[in-house]
């Protein structure tokens, strides 16, 4: 299960500079408002995670190690 933490440290990890501003302005500069973004994006990965698994294509949401 993804969680908010998961994303942020994504986001943290992976976003470009300009992407940071950009949600940052969108969110007007508010953390929390940020924590509510990343918690509806760990959400609707959780909720497309749970439809894939549901559907019997499971095997696409798992690595390969």
């Amino acid at each position: 299960m993804v969680t908010q933490k998961d994303v942020h440290n994504s986001i943290v990890v992976n976003a470009s500079v300009w992407q940071k501003r950009y949600l940052s302005l969108q969110c007007g500069g508010s953390v929390e408002k940020i924590n509510e973004v990343e918690q509806a994006m760990a959400n609707m990965i959780n909720g497309i995670s749970k439809a894939l698994k549901n559907s019997g294509t499971d095997y696409l949401n798992k690595l390969d190690l």
